[in-house]
């Protein structure tokens, strides 16, 4: 039986985990087969992994993610800097892990979905980026996101509300996927294009 909240609840009612990244120094693997990301990968809901990331062995890989558990369906958002990114990650993280002005919210599926949650908080970022600290650099501590208010309808409405989104977000990923793609293949082209490497005339 799914647990039952009043109408108005919080992040940390909803959530089995809410965390963020690292704090303590991490040394870097030119040669580690993972990447340590900051809030500077998130932008406009999607994930970015460039070529000049910061990369970390596996055995640093393994031990971060034994503090985070980080998952798919864990809910990104930016906390130091520019604040109130948000991410839904609806693919298995398994080479990444994120430096401390990240944080992460771990959805608890006998209370909310991950689609739902992620849709609430975007509802509201807004306030999400007005509850920021800071003079010299914004940031949002734990203890806030935890507090954050989120209506929480009967779960039968959340189920029928993922039936609509899910597809969706999942027409999203698909799109951002293929954006990446052909991206990378501009990227490799045109050089060739540009340098006669690849003759368009006989194109």
């Amino acid at each position: 039986m799914f647990s039952m909240l009043p109408r108005e609840s919080t992040v940390a009612d909803v959530a089995l985990n809410v965390t963020d990244g690292v704090h303590n120094t991490v040394v870097d693997d030119p040669n580690g087969d993972c990447y340590l990301l900051s809030c500077k990968n998130i932008k406009g809901g999607h994930l970015t992994i460039g070529a000049s990331e910061r990369r970390i062995s596996r055995a640093t890989f393994d031990k971060l993610r034994k503090r985070t558990k980080l998952s798919k369906g864990d809910i990104l958002l930016s906390s130091v800097g520019t604040v109130g990114e948000l991410l839904l990650l609806n693919d298995d993280p398994n080479n990444y892990e994120f430096q401390r002005s990240v944080a992460m919210i771990k959805p608890n599926p006998k209370i909310v979905s991950s689609a739902y949650l992620y849709e609430a908080l975007l509802a509201q970022n807004a306030e999400i980026i007005n509850a920021a600290h800071g003079a010299v650099q914004q940031c949002i501590f734990i203890s806030d996101m935890a507090g954050f208010k989120v209506a929480v309808p009967d779960f039968e409405l959340i189920a029928q509300y993922d039936t609509l989104a899910q597809p969706m977000l999942d027409a999203i990923r698909q799109n951002k996927l293929e954006n990446q793609r052909l991206s990378l293949l501009r990227d490799t082209l045109l050089p060739k294009f540009m340098s006669g490497e690849i003759d368009v005339s006989v194109i």
